[in-house]
Formats: C-alpha cells, structure tokens, sequence
C-alpha cells in the first residue's frame, strides 16, 4: 500500500480502457494534472492488468523532464 493508500501496479503505463461511468466520475476531480496512477485506484471500479512484453526504445533517450 502506498502513500495515497491504495495499491499501485509498478512500472505501469497510463493507457486505460474505462467506462463512462468511470470517466464521468474522474470529471468530478477539478485538478488539471491528476496522477492517475494513484487516483483511479481510489475512485473504487473494478480493474485488472494486463501484462505485456515491452520493447527495448528504439530511437536515444527520453528528453521528458522529471522536475515538470
């Protein structure tokens, strides 16, 4: 369990497959960049994983910031 109590799936992406429902209640949060990781645990709908095999990157680095 983490901070935000509820349990988090390491190394996961954010690509989801959601309900409308799901999504509708996500809308009620009126922050602009919400972690999703940890809210849409918390929204309590019933998830599950799928695990996949991740490719190595192809093309250099990632340029993305970590202080953003």
């Amino acid at each position: 369990m983490g901070k935000l109590g509820v349990e988090m799936v390491p190394d996961s992406a954010d690509y989801r497959l959601m309900s409308q429902r799901a999504v509708d209640h996500l809308l009620e949060f009126k922050e602009h960049n919400l972690f999703l990781r940890g809210i849409v645990p918390r929204v309590g709908f019933p998830s599950t994983v799928v695990y996949y095999a991740r490719k190595e990157r192809e093309a250099g680095e990632s340029k993305y910031p970590l202080k953003k």
